[in-house]
């Protein structure tokens, strides 16, 4: 039986023989997978080597920054997800999934470049999957490049290119890293073709086409790269679900491999070594005060951040903090579940899987947020800010963004993220009060420093359970745009009974006998008494709620 994954039909056929003839494919009922097939072939319309704007703006806040800009989509050769981004001429190279090179210094200003990435030998490995191993399972989508890196360092000016390469003579595939020297120019201006690649590192031995699940699990591979700035680059190189579950065998423990494992390459091409095994999927690398940082995807849980440290063992697929996909666990775990014992602990672990996708020291963005680490998510819709305190990690913040994060390229004051529905989203970061309505509103009334203290105070008691700005309802109806509306007239679900019946608007008069009085002006309304008895506080909270719907 024939069975190429390329559409999503084939995808769920293939689903429903798994759920027949056992758990291979699990991992496909997870909702991060069906989410991924459900946008990723949102662009497939429009034409390839294309960017078409698809949103204004867009705005996402953290505790100190907020994240404002606008994004813009990019229309692939072929439909596929991953890639890597890179800083580089006044704003980032992307390097897509396909191979396709996009340089973008904001939504409007997006160039596809006249570039050819190295050979991957898919041409090769689609002829042979539709042919000689017709009877495998493969999956296109997920055979791809991975990441790119500029080096402008000790007078060398090049790239760096990660990918997966299919070797036809072998029947065999593994993680190609390869360098282009670029010349002088910009390179917007360049025609490069794949001849100027230069093959630096391959992962040895090559492996086998997988004759369970699928015969090349590309999106187990790892291939995110960091660059040390002396001459070296470290690799992560992934273990392509070798793990003795989705093969026969496993690799990341065994030293004959170099899948697994973090590699260290010289970028001349004169050498490479293991650095550390035991490692499964490391989806982000970065170089960090001297030292490799790596996250990796656990299974069900037990996604993890590691400091890479020389010759240690971190205990995949041994140990894990997860189980697998089927909700078991893992293979001889069975009295140390989720302890990971034995082996090198990670630093932090996230449980459940947030599904990590990029590892960037943050430089120049916020004060706030320099020296941290910037990592994307994609089964979080989320970036998470990781700030380390040696090898201790103080916090993970994390920062919703409602998207499959594939890629977080830190710039100079912002973040570019490449998503997994194929857009480009340039995000500037600002301090969280600029722009924000209370301080516009308080601005707005005429106030001594004391009066403005005394308000200020006060209201921190109403904005522990209120939203200012309008539309954000949570335990409580926003207080932004509250004045003039009808009583309990918002979009917030929670109102009383109680309050639902007063009819009328809010006037600044009803707002002082509210909020002298809440069970007075509506008997049975959950708002609490504030206990405020100062008829001029009561007056200056109506003042600033009253600003609030008018803050200019």
């Amino acid at each position: 039986m024939k069975k190429i994954l390329i559409v999503l039909s084939a995808a769920v056929l293939l689903l429903a023989v798994g759920g027949i003839v056992g758990a291979g494919l699990v991992h496909f009922e997870t909702r991060p997978y069906k989410i991924a097939q459900s946008i990723a072939f949102r662009l497939d319309s429009a034409p390839a080597g294309t960017a078409q704007e698809t949103a204004a703006t867009t705005s996402f806040e953290s505790t100190f920054v907020r994240l404002q800009g606008q994004k813009t989509g990019i229309a692939l050769q072929r439909p596929i997800s991953g890639g890597g981004m890179t800083p580089m001429e006044g704003g980032v190279l992307l390097l897509a999934g396909d191979g396709t090179f996009v340089h973008a210094t904001s939504p409007n200003d997006v160039k596809f470049l006249e570039m050819t990435p190295p050979p991957n030998g898919f041409e090769a490995y689609q002829a042979d999957a539709e042919t000689r191993f017709a009877d495998l399972t493969h999956a296109f989508k997920w055979f791809r490049y991975n990441d790119i890196l500029a080096i402008e360092a000790d007078g060398q000016r090049a790239l760096v290119a990660s990918f997966t390469r299919y070797y036809p003579e072998d029947t065999c595939y593994g993680t190609a890293i390869a360098r282009l020297d670029l010349p002088e120019g910009s390179l917007r201006e360049m025609t490069l073709v794949a001849e100027d690649w230069t093959t630096i590192y391959e992962t040895q031995p090559c492996l086998p086409l997988k004759e369970i699940y699928r015969a090349v699990e590309g999106h187990a591979a790892g291939g995110r790269i960091a660059h040390d700035g002396a001459g070296n680059i470290y690799l992560g190189s992934g273990d392509y679900h070798f793990d003795g579950l989705y093969a026969s065998f496993e690799v990341s423990q065994d030293d004959a491999y170099e899948h697994g494992k973090l590699i260290k390459i010289a970028l001349d091409g004169s050498g490479h070594e293991i650095v550390a095994k035991g490692l499964r999927n490391m989806q982000g690398v970065a170089w960090f005060g001297g030292e490799v940082w790596a996250v990796e995807h656990g299974m069900r849980g037990g996604d993890e951040l590691n400091r890479i440290v020389n010759g240690r063992n971190y205990g995949w697929p041994v140990v894990t903090l997860g189980t697998q996909y089927n909700r078991h666990l893992m293979p001889g775990t069975n009295e140390a579940a989720g302890r990971h014992e034995g082996f090198d602990k990670p630093v932090f672990s996230w449980l459940p899987s947030v599904a990590i996708s990029s590892l960037n020291v943050i430089e120049n963005v916020h004060p706030a947020w320099d020296g941290d680490l910037l990592m994307a998510s994609l089964g979080g819709n989320a970036l998470f800010r990781i700030r380390l305190e040696g090898d201790r990690v103080l916090f993970a913040e994390r920062i919703a963004v409602g998207v499959r994060v594939r890629y977080a390229q830190p710039i100079e004051g912002g973040v570019v993220l490449w998503s997994d529905a194929r857009e480009l989203i340039f995000l500037k970061a600002t301090d969280i009060f600029d722009g924000d309505p209370l301080e516009i509103a308080l601005s707005s009334l005429e106030l001594s420093l004391e009066e403005r203290e005394v308000l200020n105070q006060t209201f921190n008691g109403c904005i522990e359970c209120h939203a200012v700005v309008a539309g954000e309802h949570g335990n409580a109806p926003s207080l932004g745009l509250l004045y003039g509306r009808a009583v309990a007239s918002t979009g917030f679900e929670g109102y009383s009974d109680a309050l639902r019946q007063v009819d009328g608007v809010w006037t600044r008069d009803r707002l002082i006998a509210y909020l002298d009085d809440p069970q007075g002006f509506a008997p049975g309304t959950q708002m609490p008494d504030l206990g405020l008895d100062d008829q001029n506080i009561l007056a200056r909270v109506a003042d600033l709620i009253e600003a609030l719907a008018d803050p200019e």
